[in-house]
């Protein structure tokens, strides 16, 4: 859905932390909505959820305007403004302008009781845009990885002063290096601490050529050789496929982390990218290939095995959009190394023999095509999101200032979509300035018009509880696109269970009207416990379901949600990863929570 996130965090503040902190040794809940004590594998009706139906979809687009000499234009109004959905002129209600406050603001942090977390940002009330720089390691060679965090180092000299940024390192999985803060030092020192690592799929310049020639692998001749490049093929395609996914996942984490940040964040991802098309070479052609002592030839297969990407691409796209995340790809290939370091590299190829003539020509044309590939799909991200791409520049250092220039003055233009079908179908959004020809405006290119309160389908669950598992890995960062307050009681005895009350506002959440006139809502509440050594200790699952009458609706509106959730632990230090997920819109919130169980 589409929301102004600023609205919905100050209505937070408001009711649940002062909800939690109205008892300091018992869980407060209404008599009406007490919960009921059944397993974790059972639906359990705890409270009836109250869920804001909405009816209309505020559409947010960050606008950045130029001059053709690149500075930023400030005194624009709505007026100057024409903004059209799929070429349909569309009404602007609300608009801002968007500029950096170069002066440290100090952070906003909610007065929570003692055994309270949340995820809502302590964030300050103004400063430059919240800025994530993502290393990426899993898509780019060692060496490049070491000349990009160098750069990123310098950069952060540099920081200016109110800037909020965070560093996050891609891997095998997406890992937090530092949380937002306006301190370069605080900063630095955490870049530092980070160490160049080969990727398990990508390979380095040196490749396997000489390894396989010396082994003696090709003694049988070129029957051999043709089924070792298919078995190469195959290997690599599962590889390509594995580092969409991963990549495609980290963004979504990230969108879920700074989805609760108002206004616009810049996302610097500084990677030598990688293909969405995977499969056999697109250069290779149907010829024979002889055996030395002339076996019957096999030939070369020419049908490229590709994997759909499309619906993840469609999502990961949506989920930046609607957290207002702009991506900004800096590319580190061309640097040190080349991207695409593989067996081709240094002339060779699979046998270890020198490549020659249509060879090495089809060899050289694969690699650039996957290099466009590449660039390709990190241009598309950038252009749906609004922000830009930064490909083939030797000063990362640069690249990544401009790119957090470039993001920190902007307009958001809101519109109600004249068009209320919510079919799932792409929808271009233009905007253009009307007596303004010397000028350059920038937006994302549009959205997915998904009926978030409607049916889903099996795959579409299926996916969602996916990325809800995955948003309480202990390691993954957490989501804030759904805000909640959750405050911990320990067991009152030893064998009790500790005790979780927890607080949303209900207009954070969607819900939907039967023919009966019932307010129908659901959403899961999920709590992972892990010990000391980082391993699984416990955790309990819920699925809460609303089915309201009109003035149950109402009185729980006004007077907020919450409800409680006990699980049994040994006694131990844990820490606790706690999640609620809208299961009608989507969205995600969780928060991290430590708890201590005594023996006694």
């Amino acid at each position: 859905m589409h929301r102004i996130t600023r609205i919905v965090v100050i209505v937070l503040f408001l009711f649940p932390i002062g909800l939690l902190a109205q008892s300091s040794s018992t869980p407060t809940t209404s008599p009406s909505t007490a919960p009921q004590n059944t397993p974790a594998s059972t639906a359990e009706r705890e409270v009836p959820a109250t869920i804001l139906k909405a009816t209309t979809r505020l559409v947010l687009v960050d606008t950045i305007v130029t001059d053709r000499s690149g500075h930023p234009l400030t005194d624009l109004k709505a007026t100057n403004f024409e903004l059209t959905e799929d070429g349909v002129p569309q009404k602007i209600h609300f608009f801002s302008v968007h500029t950096p406050d170069k002066a440290a603001a100090p952070e906003n942090k909610p007065a929570l009781p003692q055994g309270a977390f949340t995820n809502v940002p302590s964030a300050p009330a103004n400063g430059d845009t919240p800025t994530v720089l993502l290393l990426d390691a899993l898509n780019t060679p060692v060496t490049d990885q070491k000349y990009a965090r160098q750069q990123m180092l310098k950069y952060l000299k540099t920081l200016n002063p109110g800037a909020r940024v965070a560093v996050y390192l891609l891997g095998t999985s997406l890992r937090m290096v530092q949380d937002f803060t306006t301190d370069p030092q605080v900063l630095q020192a955490a870049l530092s601490k980070v160490g160049a690592k080969s990727s398990p799929v990508v390979k380095d310049a040196a490749g396997d050529s000489d390894f396989l020639a010396a082994a003696g692998i090709f003694k049988n001749g070129k029957v051999v050789q043709a089924a070792l490049e298919d078995f190469e093929n195959d290997t690599e395609a599962m590889k390509t496929d594995y580092r969409v996914m991963t990549t495609l996942e980290a963004l979504r984490a990230i969108a879920r982390n700074v989805a609760g940040y108002p206004g616009r964040k810049n996302l610097v991802w500084v990677s030598s990218a990688f293909p969405l098309a995977i499969g056999l070479d697109p250069g290779a052609q149907t010829a024979p290939r002889h055996t030395q002592d002339g076996v019957t030839p096999a030939m070369v297969r020419t049908q490229i095995m590709a994997r759909d990407y499309s619906r993840e691409m469609r999502d990961t796209a949506d989920q930046l959009t609607n957290a207002q995340v702009a991506v900004y790809p800096v590319g580190a290939e061309g640097l040190t190394g080349s991207m695409f370091d593989d067996v081709f590299a240094n002339g060779h190829n699979l046998d270890g023999s020198m490549m020659q003539g249509d060879e090495f020509a089809r060899a050289a044309a694969t690699r650039d095509d996957a290099l466009q590939s590449a660039h390709q799909t990190m241009n598309h991200l950038a252009e749906a999101t609004g922000g830009r791409a930064f490909y083939n520049v030797n000063d990362i250092n640069n690249a990544i200032a401009r790119s957090i220039a470039d993001g920190s003055t902007y307009y958001t233009l809101g519109y109600y979509p004249a068009d209320n079908n919510w079919n799932g179908h792409f929808r271009k959004i233009e905007v253009k300035l009307l007596d303004t020809s010397n000028a350059r405006v920038r937006a994302r290119s549009g959205y997915y018009a998904l009926d978030t309160a409607g049916q889903q389908t099996a795959a579409e669950k299926e996916q969602l509880e996916r990325q809800f598992q995955q948003s309480l890995e202990l390691h993954a960062p957490e989501s804030t696109a759904l805000p909640f307050v959750v405050r911990l009681f320990p067991p009152k005895a030893p064998g009790t269970p500790l005790t979780l009350v927890y607080g949303l506002d209900p207009t954070t959440l969607s819900f939907s009207t039967s023919a009966d006139g019932l307010e129908h809502g659901s959403f899961g509440v999920l709590v992972q416990a892990f010990n000391t050594k980082g391993k699984p200790a416990g955790g309990k699952s819920s699925t809460v379901t609303a089915d309201l009458k009109p003035d149950a609706y109402e009185h729980m509106m006004q007077n907020g949600l919450h409800f409680t959730q006990q699980l049994k632990l040994a006694p131990g230090k844990y820490a606790l990863k706690i999640g609620v997920l809208d299961q009608h819109s989507g969205l995600i919130g969780t928060v991290t929570a430590t708890a201590d169980v005594p023996e006694k």
